[in-house]
């Protein structure tokens, strides 16, 4: 997609991961630090965490997208993303909205299939729009649920922006931030607001398989210190509702560039 430098915050991890990262650590193409602070001897936050990359990289990136793993970035129109990014270079920042994906009836975690080929069913457009679900308080964190439809994270200027939230610049960046259409940012607008996901887009894996959601569950929270186990039945009701549309847009878009780079060498 055109990202020349990835920056992994290792949170814990206790599978082979650095036997997959290792090729790309020597090619400098990725850079691995630890989630844990050292001189607070505990795991950072996600907050803590984006900003932690901010200051490190400001010099050092023109742009930074501030995204998870279960998030793919990506441009519908099959265009590099240094290249869609040139048209807003005026701005702080642009937020991009996400398409929310669920398990597509998958119950079991399939490691030899690729994510983005496994699970192919989301929310769609329409229900996103429109979508009511009650996610409950952040103040009760059991009973909260993540994946808001008509949300999203953002691409910032680390020149411009001097603070991240979880999902938005802080700060003047954030009055500052817009949407594709170049309209002010709208994050978690009232159903019924219409958004725009043609020229960026996040495919959000909200769940996995049913075998994966259940295990993040269990874990709680990383944007919380304290980690609450939450409400899994609740968990389960959200993901029933993100397998309304199929969507292959990433394998199309993925299939075409790598059609285009083929040829270019």
């Amino acid at each position: 997609m055109g990202v020349q430098k990835f920056i992994l915050y290792n949170d814990d991890s206790s599978d082979n991961f650095m036997e997959i990262l290792q090729p790309w650590i020597d090619s400098k193409k990725l850079t691995l630090r630890s989630s844990y602070s050292r001189h607070l001897n505990r795991a950072r936050a996600q907050k803590e965490i984006y900003n932690h990359c901010l200051n490190r990289e400001r010099l050092l990136s023109k742009w930074i997208a501030f995204i998870d793993l279960d998030e793919f970035l990506f441009s519908p129109k099959g265009l590099p993303l240094p290249i869609v990014l040139r048209q807003f270079r005026k701005f702080p920042a642009v937020l991009v909205r996400w398409f929310l994906f669920g398990s597509g009836g998958n119950a079991h975690k399939d490691p030899d299939t690729p994510v983005i080929e496994r699970y192919l069913m989301c929310q769609g457009v329409g229900q996103a729009t429109l979508d009511s679900f009650e996610h409950g308080s952040r103040s009760d964190d059991s009973n909260y649920v993540t994946g808001w439809s008509r949300c999203g994270k953002s691409i910032v200027n680390p020149l411009r922006v001097w603070e991240m939230g979880i999902h938005l610049p802080q700060g003047k960046a954030r009055s500052l931030t817009i949407e594709e259409d170049y309209k002010p940012h709208r994050w978690r607008s009232v159903p019924g607001t219409p958004f725009s996901a043609d020229v960026l887009r996040i495919n959000h894996y909200w769940s996995k398989s049913i075998e994966e959601l259940t295990k993040k569950i269990d874990r709680g929270a990383l944007s919380k210190i304290g980690r609450p186990k939450r409400n899994l039945a609740k968990a389960l009701r959200r993901e029933e509702g993100l397998n309304n549309v199929y969507d292959d847009t990433i394998l199309r878009v993925r299939d075409g560039m790598l059609s285009r780079a083929t040829r270019e060498h």
